[in-house]
């Protein structure tokens, strides 16, 4: 079962849609706890994939690169290592015990196979024969004890993505003397611990196997490069690296870590702040409680290089403001406004989102409302995946309250949706990926002042306000400017006053071909945005005498530094 593509809808005065963040309930903040600032960062990355006898890992060569380009960005010196045999592997861990010694932090992220043999983790290396006996692994493999002892910097870290289930290995070893195999890896003793501290990672937990994955890279490798350069303890970054990975794999894999710091340890240096949200909800690191206006945060934006710790802190923070304010399900569409009540309402519920890169991971939902924002949800939920480049929708599972049916690969392929421009799931792609919709938030009561711009059009009692302060300056196009503004009330379909509903507006303002165009269109009720519109339509010039043609006047004339 697959959501099917969803009927083309214009973009109406009186707001219905969705959008997406997170609404993040509890702060943990790093107080005054003391976090050293590991300057000196140093990381061994080794991929092995071409194992001649006991067959080919396809994602090690490419988990490698995506998280060598992820510690790159955050200060981290980077040694990549592939293919090691026996000789070249032990050869590249005494280099490592020489050079470790001069950092604060060193880092080792190993990838392919490995076995665990009386409670002991060994490392393959590529020219590992087919084992018959244990021996046969033990006397020319590596111990992931061994590469931790190796390491000689204050704080040691040790990554193990090689769990990976390998029948050559079993098989080999259920034949001969194997009895003191077993699958999976097991938790590797630190030894003495002086000062610093010794953080291991396991892509999956003690005697169980990790997934090679179906895609590009692994499941473990894709969210520890996500979120390495969160600004956030390691053990925070651990716990969102474990979330995604149980979101991918369904359930199946769940990372594991151990750890003994004396010390916060961040490895992009320098701690920020944390946001922790309950299960499922998108973790924000950064600046929650930044008492910045918005306009301040979008300048700062336009300085920045897009791949900067600081620059993803400031969207976390500007994205944490946009989904406080969502209800639990939020309205992204509504069936063609032709036809007969009640409407069809298509929903995401927001504590389902999960942000893993390009992907966008959310549950969809579907319901009846008339005349107001109230919907009658059913119960079914279809688990997808949004990929905001590629604009598809994906079906992944269906739900119905204890059932669900998982969607297979072939399905999957069968059932994506090619988002079309203009339908209701570009409403939900505009309002969920990159872009300013995204990380322009609603003002709460009281928050702003709002300033009267005029009658929208011939009815008198028909007005909008906008949002003083809040001309947000594009940071490519300096000609553009983005306004919030808000309808004195909010009108159903048949005309009628909807009451306890308010209903918002984000416009973009080209100044100097004087011209705009509605990018969202929000309804809030009880304080919760609980419906967005975000289909925009054709650029339009603005009447002279009406409320748009002042809200260009203001934006366009105002001084933003």
């Amino acid at each position: 079962m697959t959501l099917a593509p969803t009927p083309p809808t214009t973009l109406r005065r009186h707001l219905f849609g969705g959008r997406l963040l997170l609404l993040v309930a509890a702060l943990v903040v790093c107080a005054d706890a003391v976090a050293l600032a590991a300057d000196a960062r140093l990381a061994l990355l080794i991929a092995n994939s071409k194992y001649p006898r006991l067959g080919q890992l396809g994602n090690p060569p490419r988990d490698i690169v995506l998280v060598a380009d992820a510690l790159r960005q955050i200060g981290f010196e980077v040694m990549v290592e592939e293919n090691l045999d026996q000789v070249s592997f032990r050869s590249v861990v005494r280099d490592l015990a020489r050079r470790s010694r001069q950092y604060d932090t060193t880092l080792v992220y190993y990838a392919g196979h490995g076995a665990q043999i009386e409670g002991v983790n060994y490392l393959l290396p590529v020219d590992l024969p087919a084992p018959e006996q244990l021996e046969d692994i033990k006397l020319v493999s590596l111990t992931a004890d061994e590469v931790l002892a190796s390491i000689k910097s204050p704080f040691r870290v040790l990554v193990l993505d090689a769990c990976r289930d390998n029948p050559v290995v079993s098989r080999g070893l259920s034949k001969g003397r194997g009895a003191g195999f077993t699958r999976g890896l097991a938790p590797v003793s630190p030894g003495v611990v002086s000062t610093g501290g010794v953080f291991i990672a396991y892509s999956t937990q003690a005697n169980d196997i990790a997934l090679d994955g179906e895609g590009q890279y692994s499941p473990f490798a894709a969210a520890f490069a996500a979120h390495v350069s969160r600004p956030v303890s390691i053990d925070d970054m651990f716990a969102m690296v474990t979330r995604e990975v149980l979101e991918k794999t369904r359930g199946f894999q769940r990372p594991f870590k151990y750890a003994s710091l004396d010390s916060i340890l961040c490895l992009t240096g320098r701690c920020g702040q944390t946001i922790v949200g309950p299960p499922g909800r998108y973790e924000t690191p950064g600046l929650p409680a930044d008492p910045r206006p918005v306009s301040s945060l979008w300048q700062g934006l336009a300085a920045l290089p897009k791949a900067s710790v600081q620059r993803q802190s400031i969207l976390d923070t500007l994205r944490q403001r946009v989904f406080s304010r969502y209800g639990s399900i939020v309205i992204y569409g509504t069936s063609n406004a032709d036809q007969d009540p009640p409407l069809t309402a298509f929903g995401f519920d927001t504590d389902s989102v999960v942000f893993a890169g390009d992907e966008i991971r959310l549950s969809l939902a579907q319901g009846r409302h008339s005349e107001t924002p109230e919907v009658a949800w059913e119960a079914i939920r279809w688990d997808s995946s949004l990929f905001c480049s590629a604009r598809r929708i994906v079906t992944n599972a269906v739900r119905k309250g204890d059932e669900i049916i998982y969607v297979d690969k072939n399905q999957r392929e069968k059932g994506t949706i090619q988002v079309v421009e203009g339908t209701v799931n570009d409403s939900l792609l505009n309002i969920l990926c990159p872009g300013p919709v995204s990380i322009i938030p609603i003002p709460r009561e009281g928050e702003v002042e709002w300033i009267p711009a005029g009658n929208v059009g011939r009815v008198p009692n028909d007005t909008i306000s906008v949002a003083s302060g809040m001309y947000l300056r594009d940071e490519q196009q300096g000609n553009l400017r983005y306004a919030v503004i808000r309808f004195n009330r909010f009108v159903n379909r048949s005309g009628e006053v909807v009451p306890n509903a308010r209903a918002f507006g984000i416009i973009a303002l080209d100044c100097d071909n004087k011209r705009y165009v509605a990018l969202a269109e929000l309804a809030e009720v009880e304080g919760r945005i609980v419906q967005i519109h975000a289909n925009p339509l054709p650029w339009q010039n603005p009447k002279p005498g009406f409320a748009i043609a002042n809200v260009a006047i203001l934006a366009c004339e105002a001084s933003l530094k």
